[in-house]
């Protein structure tokens, strides 16, 4: 018995090609019928009278496409995407086909070819309702910070200091610590390429908010930084609320992670030394158009930033014109300085990131010089053997008739005879 593969639509054909076969119905009506010409039919009638209902059957159905890749392409694809991109997605294991081996396909494509041969398995997405905030109109108009913490490269976790624009999408980005240092260190260089923003967004991570301030007294030294630079310091009450910056490291996390990969890193120097590549060809690739083509960001002309991004404390001036700081001792040189200073004033300290420090009083720089304090000598160890060697050895022994060895009432009575 013989099985052929014909459509439902096909199937419904049989019939009305055997009243026509038999002069029942006319052609025309036929292609009424069935929505085909009246050529076509009569092309479908002469295959119907020569094989019977499988001439009703599409020609092609089964061959493989004129479009489709050959199998010794697939087998090429399968067998890459096995020994080297077993942890890709199909999205970006196509582009490393199309950048690496110069194999143009489809992400469809490979998705389905992948899943066909049984070496990858599709994640189902769970559907969240969630309300979406429309980006902002500028770019400038608000960045969103954020650090994340990854296996970026070796076996050890490293950070990754992400600044994503709100309305653009364009991402910048540093390998650095989630510090003071390291967060002031990458917005340095944040300000340098595209300006001051006009908000920062972040989280109320220790380094951005004091969470144990009453009524916001204290400020950290990041946003201290932002208040002279004039720029908004706005936090996160759920990752949720900063979801741009959030995908963006997930997206990271899956391309970065590849790309530091395959060039072999291992140091947080040779990372920061590929990502401004990196980073142009992922922001060609992810970068949208603002709804408003007019910029935000404002120049940092007038703004030292050496004196603005660093550690900055205030101490009071002794009587001898001496402040201590961090158990160091710093005198006021005694010649004229550029602004009267007198004991019990509030002396500003500016503690750079290499240690160097720089004194100053609104806004005019001191002069002073650091006091080595000199350290205690230490006792000679012959001193030392002396003071052991003059100690009694032996505790002393009082006698039997001293009152510590009983009571001394009854040491009196007796050695007086009353009762």
């Amino acid at each position: 018995m013989e099985y052929y593969n014909m459509s439902k639509k096909e199937l419904d054909q049989i019939e009305l090609f055997g009243l026509l076969k038999r002069g029942k119905l006319t052609q025309a009506k036929v292609a009424e019928l069935c929505a085909l010409s009246v050529r076509q039919v009569g092309r479908k009638l002469k295959r119907f009278v020569e094989l019977g209902a499988r001439g009703l059957k599409h020609a092609l159905r089964g061959d493989p496409g004129n479009r489709g890749i050959k199998k010794e392409l697939a087998d090429d694809i399968v067998k890459l995407f096995e020994e080297i991109y077993r942890d890709y997605g199909p999205t970006l294991f196509a582009e490393k086909l199309e950048e690496r081996h110069g194999i143009k396909i489809d992400h469809e494509t490979v998705r389905r070819l992948l899943i066909k041969r049984g070496v990858y398995e599709p994640n189902r997405k769970k559907s969240v309702r969630r309300s979406r905030r429309e980006p902002k109109h500028h770019c400038g108009e608000m960045v969103q910070l954020d650090g994340s913490e990854h296996i970026w490269f070796g076996n050890d976790y490293s950070t990754l200091i992400v600044f994503i624009d709100d309305a653009t999408k364009e991402t910048f980005a540093r390998f650095a610590p989630e510090s003071t240092q390291g967060v002031a260190e990458t917005y340095r260089l944040f300000l340098k390429k595209y300006g001051r923003p006009m908000k920062i967004y972040c989280d109320r991570g220790k380094v951005f908010k004091v969470n144990n301030s009453k009524n916001n007294a204290t400020h950290t030294q990041f946003k201290r930084m932002n208040d002279e630079l004039e720029v908004e310091l706005s936090y996160a009450l759920s990752p949720q609320a900063k979801g741009r910056v959030e995908r963006v490291n997930r997206t990271l996390q899956d391309r970065l992670v590849k790309e530091l990969k395959l060039r072999s890193i291992t140091t947080i120097d040779q990372a920061n030394a590929i990502l401004d590549e990196f980073l142009s060809s992922f922001n060609e690739k992810f970068k949208v158009r603002p709804k408003n083509n007019a910029s935000l960001y404002r120049s940092i002309d007038g703004y030292n930033l050496n004196y603005i991004l660093c550690y900055k404390y205030q101490r009071k001036l002794n009587n001898d014109y001496t402040i201590s700081y961090k158990n160091r001792c710093i005198q006021l040189i005694a010649r004229k300085q550029q602004v009267m200073t007198y004991p019990h004033d509030t002396i500003d300290v500016y503690e750079a990131f290499d240690s160097t420090i720089s004194l100053w009083k609104k806004g005019n720089s001191l002069d002073f010089k650091e006091i080595v304090k000199q350290k205690s000598p230490k006792p000679s160890q012959n001193f030392v053997d002396e003071v052991i060697t003059s100690k009694r050895t032996t505790p002393r022994k009082p006698p039997k008739n001293h009152p510590w060895r009983g009571n001394g009432l009854n040491f009196e009575i007796r050695k007086t005879g009353h009762f």
